[in-house]
């Protein structure tokens, strides 16, 4: 590293943890609490949900800080208008902590039907003897390999689980609002361009300036009136080439977008919360495996 890039990333730290002391940062929740004890569940079963509603906690708590990091950095950079100089600070602190959060909102709802699905399964086996212990997609004699189920059907198992308690419906609606439409919108697709093709950048950069799209085949068929129209050629299909582009994330307009599905996911945990309360999971024992 030269010395004017390291003296550029110095600077750009000092600003930032002055930020950080003494900035308003969002988002201004407090952490969610670990205040699991008072749930007793002596039994594996038990155990099972404790622990995986501790590490819930974790990643939600986690994704709180790193939002406030990445509020943090962009108000540091307001005071760094050059645009080469934000670049390579961006690089170097403020990139992988956006590409975490971008992908928060659709890990975070799978974590919660993982999560969910699990401690409702075994508060089955707890209170009734007959229920098996049997997801769908379990390996089974004929069908030895586990089947990875997709995001609806995780979600439609999970909804037959907890099928009747108080707060069921809100927790599901809240739990699909997580990582809509609209999210998806916002941030350009981020989460499965990262994944499977191009993610935007962040600022700065254009990417697919060049397309390619499959269709139906056309074409122009005279008309009565002297003039062609395009129709669909029945049986065959074309590809085709064009000039397209997906334009630069603004780092503030994603960070408020995620910040909109944190505080969605926030919500979805406290209806989890009073979904196992609701449950009775604080005189929750038996379950098979103890």
């Amino acid at each position: 590293m030269d010395a004017e890039l390291a003296g550029l990333l110095e600077r750009a730290f000092s600003t930032y943890v002055d930020v950080r002391r003494n900035g308003y940062l969002e988002p201004d929740v407090s952490y969610l609490a670990y205040d699991f004890k008072h749930w007793n569940v002596p039994s594996i079963g038990g155990h099972m949900v404790n622990d995986q509603l501790n590490e819930l906690t974790n990643i939600i708590n986690g994704w709180k800080s790193a939002l406030r990091r990445w509020h943090a950095w962009n108000l540091t950079l307001e005071g760094f208008p050059d645009v080469m100089e934000a670049w390579d600070i961006r690089i170097e602190f403020l990139q992988p902590l956006v590409h975490e959060c971008l992908l928060e909102p659709s890990a975070v709802r799978d974590m919660m039907v993982f999560v969910a699905t699990n401690a409702f399964h075994q508060l089955r086996l707890a209170s009734d003897p007959s229920y098996p212990d049997r997801l769908a997609g379990d390996p089974t004699a004929a069908k030895p390999r586990q089947r990875f189920l997709t995001r609806p059907d995780k979600e439609i198992q999970l909804q037959s689980l907890i099928a009747g308690f108080p707060d069921a419906p809100a927790y599901m609606a809240a739990l699909r609002s997580l990582d809509d439409e609209d999210y998806t919108n916002r941030t350009s697709d981020y989460r499965n361009r990262s994944s499977h093709a191009l993610a935007p950048r962040i600022e700065i950069g254009q990417i697919e300036a060049i397309t390619r799209k499959v269709g139906p085949a056309t074409q122009l068929v005279k008309n009565s009136r002297g003039t062609f129209d395009e129709i669909d050629v029945p049986g065959h299909m074309r590809v085709s080439y064009g000039f397209g582009g997906i334009s630069p994330l603004s780092s503030e307009g994603a960070r408020v977008a995620n910040m909109s599905e944190f505080m969605k996911a926030r919500q979805c945990y406290e209806l989890y919360r009073r979904l196992l309360v609701s449950a009775g999971v604080e005189s929750f024992s038996g379950a098979q495996g103890e």
